[in-house]
């Protein structure tokens, strides 16, 4: 039987992850960053960090049990959209470019804190697996997904994998809305949840 998937590229879209790193990084660290993290050499010019020390501030906050800590809780109108896909019986998955490592038992309990069982699982990249090979280890041919996600790599990738049997939203964030994108029927540029829930629900209609 066919069934429908959804994706979420949780650390893009559940949560401003990049307010709350900047955050963590002023508080354990007492520096400020600029709020154009997608520009890492803009950084290094500015206030002189190195990519190597940015990447590894990255792996100490992913390990942290900042968000649960903090209680972060996550858009309340997606929290409100994948229970109601959990209820007509769709499958919602989290995927995150965080390494298995850095997945610390504190993120676990944030997503049961907030989503219980109607996230199935967290699925890491591990910086070697691509978005759309995590996506094939659940999914069947014939099955049906939703991607979404403001990093424009992910979502062209993932889009051009499964043209047939997806639909790819990508939010136009600071990283990604002056960036060229195929023109692929099943890829849709978003400008926020809402719009996205909008487009979700008409397809369900």
């Amino acid at each position: 039987m066919k069934k429908i998937y959804f994706f979420w590229d949780c650390d893009d879209i559940c949560i401003k992850i990049i307010d709350e790193f900047r955050k963590f990084i002023d508080e354990k660290y007492d520096i400020f960053l600029p709020r154009d993290l997608g520009n890492l050499e803009k950084i290094e010019k500015q206030i002189g960090i190195q990519q190597s020390t940015l990447s590894q501030w990255w792996s100490v906050f992913n390990a942290s049990d900042y968000l649960f800590k903090k209680e972060l809780a996550p858009n309340k109108m997606l929290v409100e959209l994948i229970k109601k896909l959990h209820t007509d019986g769709h499958e919602s998955h989290f995927i995150t470019s965080r390494s298995e490592c850095e997945l610390s038992e504190s993120i676990e309990k944030w997503k049961d804190r907030y989503f219980g069982t109607r996230i199935s699982s967290i699925h890491c990249s591990n910086d070697s697996k691509k978005k759309s090979e995590l996506i094939s280890d659940v999914v069947k041919p014939d099955d049906f997904l939703f991607f979404s996600s403001k990093t424009c790599t992910h979502a062209v990738e993932v889009a051009q994998v499964f043209q047939k049997n997806s639909l790819v939203f990508l939010f136009n964030s600071v990283g990604s809305k002056n960036q060229v994108i195929p023109n692929l029927q099943n890829l849709k540029r978003i400008q926020n949840v809402r719009e996205l829930i909008f487009d979700i629900n008409v397809r369900f209609a």
